[in-house]
């Protein structure tokens, strides 16, 4: 049986990433029947491209509880992917995804969250911690007789790599975190929630928190290690040099 799939903020890096894979990789495309695209910014590069490779885009109005829960029905979606949106009111607008979701009976959703949350504290890192507080909205549906949302939810919580690897270069540790929001504004274009987001969880990883989280499942996985962010840039060092005559590259995966 192929499945209905339904990804929102598709117009984000990872949203588009899972869509591409799907709708391009033959593994995935012989389980999957179509794919939708829930996005705020229709009209957005990742947008058009996936329009491209098959996805019929939706866009996605906050505040409008019925419409959304009217779009999920009319795309016959069952199964969801849901990924919160790089937004200032990110809460508020995957609380009400989340509740969308229950209401249109969507009976198989993934929840994307961020590893290290639960190590979060509400004073130190509140945008990390509010992941916790959507996590708790979302498992409320399992065992409700009231949805079909209830019966499979899953969980996963996922590491921002590209950013942590920059922010993890030998040396970096002694910048001072107003001088790396500065980096971070100057050379991302993420929303500025994203950029708070990224400094809160390097922020954890300063404090020592966050050994656990990549290097023992892939080495359970694998039988072997990760490479450490010290090796990775002696592997690369070339690629961080600049190259005369050349201007900067912009990758079709970047915003």
């Amino acid at each position: 049986m192929s499945r209905q799939l339904c990804i929102t903020s598709v117009d984000g890096h990872t949203g588009f990433l899972i869509a591409e894979l799907i709708l391009t990789d033959n593994k995935f495309k012989k389980a999957i029947g179509t794919v939708t695209g829930l996005t705020l910014h229709p009209d957005a590069p990742f947008c058009k491209e996936l329009s491209k490779l098959g996805a019929k885009i939706v866009p996605h109005r906050p505040g409008r509880l019925r419409d959304m829960v009217s779009s999920l029905q009319e795309v016959g979606a069952d199964t969801m992917c849901l990924i919160p949106p790089a937004h200032t009111e990110k809460f508020d607008i995957t609380a009400e995804l989340i509740e969308a979701t229950k209401k249109a009976n969507v009976p198989n959703v993934c929840f994307l969250s961020s590893a290290g949350c639960d190590l979060a504290e509400r004073d130190k890192q509140p945008r990390l911690r509010e992941f916790i507080d959507l996590e708790a909205r979302f498992m409320a549906s399992k065992g409700d007789p009231s949805t079909s949302t209830g019966h499979s939810p899953v969980i996963i919580r996922c590491v921002v790599k590209s950013w942590l690897l920059i922010l993890s270069y030998p040396g970096w540790p002694s910048v001072q975190l107003t001088y790396q929001s500065k980096v971070l504004h100057a050379q991302s274009e993420s929303d500025e929630s994203e950029v708070q987001y990224l400094l809160e969880y390097y922020s954890l990883v300063r404090e020592g928190k966050t050994n656990y989280i990549s290097t023992t499942a892939f080495h359970d996985v694998t039988g072997g290690h990760p490479q450490e962010p010290p090796d990775f840039f002696k592997t690369y060092a070339q690629e961080f040099h600049a190259k005369r005559g050349h201007k900067k590259r912009k990758l079709s995966a970047d915003k």
